[in-house]
């Protein structure tokens, strides 16, 4: 699902994991070089990882894969996966937002999508934006009163979180998720499965969180 290999995981208990991070050559983020918080927080037990299909796109000081990119075989969907903390990053000659808006333009190239619409006889549902970073806004309208189920799951199908369960009348209803589980913590990043059932009628889309 995500291109890539786990080798190990970071030991921080003697010097830390990682010092700073550079962009590899022939990927999009070549050229780009980040600090990052070492031997605090973020840098406890960074994993390793390496391409399983995907392309290394950062690795650490000491030549460790820690960001990993993957276009799905046949570039039907497109994920980043991180070892390593986005907000523990430092600016330097480079900067977060620019990264950040290098992760968008990768992630949404495919099919320029920033909203999700979901469209069925008796519902319209809008999630966005999507990618998702810190919240997306989900918004959803019935023609009909009806009973309507909105659950996130990961891709192995377990349940993440309920966003909508009951019965809603005709007219639109609007909500805002905060990218977390039903129990309030925050989802890590990777790709996520909305399913939207309405009077036994499903349908299944992607939802993409970046961290």
């Amino acid at each position: 699902m995500f291109g890539c290999t786990f080798v190990e995981h970071g030991n921080p208990s003697a010097t830390g994991n990682v010092i700073s991070v550079a962009g590899q050559d022939g990927s999009f983020a070549a050229g780009l070089d980040y600090g990052y918080l070492y031997q605090q927080g973020p840098d406890n037990s960074v994993d390793v990882i390496e391409g399983n299909g995907g392309t290394l796109l950062f690795k650490s000081q000491e030549g460790n894969g820690r960001v990993i990119y993957y276009s799905g075989g046949s570039d039907i969907y497109r994920t980043i996966h991180s070892t390593i903390i986005f907000g523990a990053l430092k600016n330097g000659v480079n900067t977060k937002d620019e990264l950040m808006d290098s992760y968008m333009d990768y992630l949404t190239e495919l099919t320029g999508i920033e909203e999700y619409v979901v469209e069925q006889s008796d519902l319209s549902l809008s999630i966005f934006p999507n990618p998702v970073i810190r919240s997306a806004n989900v918004s959803f309208s019935l023609i009909r009163p009806g009973r309507v189920a909105i659950r996130l799951y990961n891709t192995a199908g377990q349940l993440m979180r309920e966003i909508a369960d009951g019965e809603y009348g005709a007219g639109v209803h609007e909500f805002v998720w905060y990218a977390d589980n039903d129990k309030g913590r925050e989802l890590s990043s990777g790709t996520y499965i909305l399913s939207v059932e309405v009077d036994n009628k499903v349908t299944r889309r992607t939802v993409v969180l970046i961290r």
